[in-house]
Parts: C-alpha cells; structure tokens; sequence
C-alpha cells in the first residue's frame, strides 16, 4: 500500500469514489473510478 493511502484509509475516508472530494486519477491505479482502495 502506498504512502498516501494510508491517511485517508485511517480516517474513514477511503476509498474515495469519482466524483468525490480528493478523487485523483492518478490515486486510481486501475481506472475503475475507485482511489485509495
């Protein structure tokens, strides 16, 4: 799990859906629309 994941997933906030505040596609590492899963 990379780095900046891990912040997001220990406040409850992931994964972060598109659409979503903080949604980045380069946080979506297969392209399904779902980051930091």
């Amino acid at each position: 799990m990379q780095a900046g994941f891990l912040r997001p997933r220990a406040a409850g906030a992931a994964p972060i859906r598109e659409g979503q505040n903080g949604y980045s596609r380069r946080l979506d590492r297969d392209r399904d629309g779902v980051a930091c899963e």
